[in-house]
């Protein structure tokens, strides 16, 4: 059976050009035609059996409505959540595949995930804070998320606000109150969820080998208005980000100075 996310698909030239179309502004808001293909392929494909159907599933019923939001117009320039974002240092993360990673040397094959919600068989990468794999998928839960997401970046390690991303959907958002840095990279040492429908902050506990090195949620400090504010606009939207670059790493607002021009 192959893995749920490949990064080898093809569309025919009709959903090639569809895509192309729907990637190129219709509504004002430019997407990657080569992500939105991929969104496609994942909306259509064919169900998956087995345990790992239901993972599968709730992927594929996000896909559908991302294709849905996107045909529709509901989606936002980052050029609009500056303009009504607070002034904080808020980033977004462009994500990638997931795949697994370990300390172990592992091949392409391995790195494959077949049952995401499973725990890894291969012991933890290390390097900066234990985590055993990368990427994101449109079903991942916070906890999984940030594991995956709080590094290891290149880039300031000033950022208060995290958003990851995966076709421009951002379930969650996440509070970085510090940040460790090795080596010209950076990762959260501490973070919080913001559960903006009950006004708390849920801290993210770093996980360990009794809970397979997945984080672990509990309720911390209450949010700012600022917290709220910024998961409000951004939780559950879908951004489109336009043409993708070699830089995953996107400054949605910052403490000083205008980023993005309508």
């Amino acid at each position: 059976m192959p893995p749920l996310e490949q990064r080898r698909f093809s569309v025919s030239a009709r959903s090639y050009d569809e895509a192309q179309r729907l990637a190129d502004a219709p509504h004002g808001v430019r997407f990657d035609v080569s992500e939105v293909a991929e969104l496609q392929y994942v909306a259509g494909r064919p169900a998956v059996p087995g345990p790992v159907g239901g993972f599968a599933a709730r992927e594929q019923h996000r896909a559908a409505a991302l294709m849905n939001a996107i045909a529709s117009g509901d989606a936002v320039s980052p050029a609009e959540l500056e303009a009504a974002l607070p002034r904080a240092n808020v980033t977004a993360l462009r994500m990638g595949p997931i795949r697994l990673v370990s300390d172990c040397e592992l091949t392409a094959e391995q790195s494959e995930i077949f049952a995401p919600d499973e725990p890894s068989p291969y012991p933890p990468e290390t390097h900066g804070y234990p985590r055993t794999r990368i990427g994101m998928s449109l079903a991942d839960d916070p906890a999984t998320l940030w594991s995956a997401s709080r590094g290891i970046w290149r880039m300031s390690p000033d950022t208060e606000y995290l958003v990851p991303t995966r076709f421009g959907f951002a379930p969650y958002v996440f509070k970085t109150t510090k940040w460790h840095e090795r080596s010209e990279t950076v990762w959260a040492a501490e973070g919080f969820l913001i559960d903006h429908r009950r006004g708390l902050l849920m801290r993210l506990v770093d996980g360990t080998a009794e809970t397979d090195w997945r984080p672990t949620l509990v309720d911390g400090p209450e949010a700012t208005a600022d917290d709220l504010l910024v998961a409000r606009l951004v939780t559950g939207k879908v951004i489109g980000f336009g043409r993708r670059g070699p830089n995953p790493i996107i400054r949605l607002r910052s403490r000083t100075r205008r980023i993005h021009v309508k």
